[in-house]
């Protein structure tokens, strides 16, 4: 038997964010290459990325340094730590002192009241306003209707 032998080639990537090719097979990325066989060359994605100069193909493992490179994340070595007990009773305002009286005004403390509670109705009830004939043949009315329910 023979042995099959692939030619490799190898995609780098020319943008600065991620490159995908084949619909998602291939990602290649930023500052980055990718081997792909032969066969590869001839799909629609990857000849439009190296047609319109996003990517570019080498038969040799590409040199990345000169290709764009992701950005660093930052990373915070020290937490916002806040403030102290100390500092935060510092930076309180001191306590206002009003300079206002309060006086009763009216009867003294000493007199002592007694008060007698009246209540007088405003207005008329329905049976006034209405008659009471009215009422007792609304009443009749809402009775015959809880009967046929």
């Amino acid at each position: 038997m023979s042995k099959v032998a692939f030619k490799y080639y190898y995609i780098a990537n020319k943008l600065p964010t991620n490159l995908m090719l084949k619909a998602g097979y291939l990602t290649v990325k930023t500052g980055s290459y990718e081997r792909i066989l032969e066969s590869d060359l001839e799909h629609p994605d990857i000849l439009d990325a190296v047609t319109k100069g996003w990517a570019e193909v080498h038969s040799e493992v590409p040199d990345t340094s000169e290709l764009p490179k992701a950005p660093e994340p930052v990373i915070e070595h020290e937490q916002y730590r806040g403030m102290t007990a100390d500092e935060l009773k510092a930076s309180e305002p001191s306590e206002k002192t009003s300079g206002a009286t309060s006086e009763s005004i009216g009867r003294s403390p000493e007199v002592k009241s007694e008060s007698v509670a009246s209540s007088t109705a405003i207005g008329q009830t329905a049976e006034e306003a209405n008659g009471v004939a009215e009422v007792e043949k609304a009443k009749r009315g809402r009775k015959a209707a809880d009967k046929t329910e």
